[in-house]
């Protein structure tokens, strides 16, 4: 693709390069995924692991279900 192309076409194309050519290499290979639904999809591609979600992402969803969890005016 050519340089500064960021759509979904050229980013696959790339993950796809980036993959071919670890293994190639012996390398393993792995990706940081944001959803078990993306996870499954590269797992199916690949991937040798996965990083699933993130440490912020984990820690303000939680945080997100208790707030929701305390009655409103609750003292």
């Amino acid at each position: 693709p050519e340089h500064g192309d960021a759509s979904p076409a050229a980013l696959e194309g790339m993950l796809h390069r980036v993959r071919a050519t670890a293994r190639e290499a012996g390398v393993p290979v792995g990706l940081q995924v944001p959803t078990p639904e993306a996870a499954t999809r590269r797992i199916a591609d690949g991937w040798q692991f996965i990083g699933l979600s993130s440490d912020l992402r984990m820690l303000t969803t939680e945080a997100r279900r208790l707030v929701a969890a305390v009655p409103a005016g609750a003292d």
